[in-house]
């Protein structure tokens, strides 16, 4: 899945145009039924793509906890943390229509290259695995 860094301004223009207008209070909303699907379906970490950590922190400062945090990607691209979150929404959008499952991401950083880049969670991989087995 290619994946090209919003800037702020694309995504508080998506946000606007999706009826945003106070993002601690969205912030907070997305988190808590964020935390609801990934309980039900772990797999689903897999849709935010390189924004996973950054939610993952976000998720555990809210007070849902997801296992031991690790932070093997620091994107640095943003100063304020819904807009990781947003972009990681944006993606995942995306990610569920068109590629279900999928864990592979070509990083494109708006020049010419790009990188590839695998996400994997063993904490949100072996709940995956659990929710199957006992299903």
């Amino acid at each position: 899945m290619d994946v090209y860094f919003p800037s702020k301004e694309e995504i508080d223009k998506a946000l606007a145009q999706n009826g945003v207008k106070n993002k601690v209070e969205w912030q907070q909303n997305i988190l808590k039924g964020m935390n609801g699907v990934l309980k039900s379906d772990p797999v689903r970490y897999r849709a935010y793509g390189p924004y996973w950590w950054e939610i993952k922190n976000m998720l555990a400062e809210a007070g849902f906890e997801f296992d031991d945090f690790e932070k093997p990607l620091d994107l640095n691209l943003f100063d304020e943390n819904y807009l990781y979150l947003a972009a990681g929404v944006l993606l995942a959008m995306d990610w569920v229509d068109n590629y279900f499952g999928e864990n592979k991401f070509e990083l494109h950083s708006g020049q010419e290259e790009s990188t590839c880049y695998v996400l994997e969670d063993s904490d949100m991989e072996r709940r995956a695995f659990s929710t199957l087995a006992l299903s």
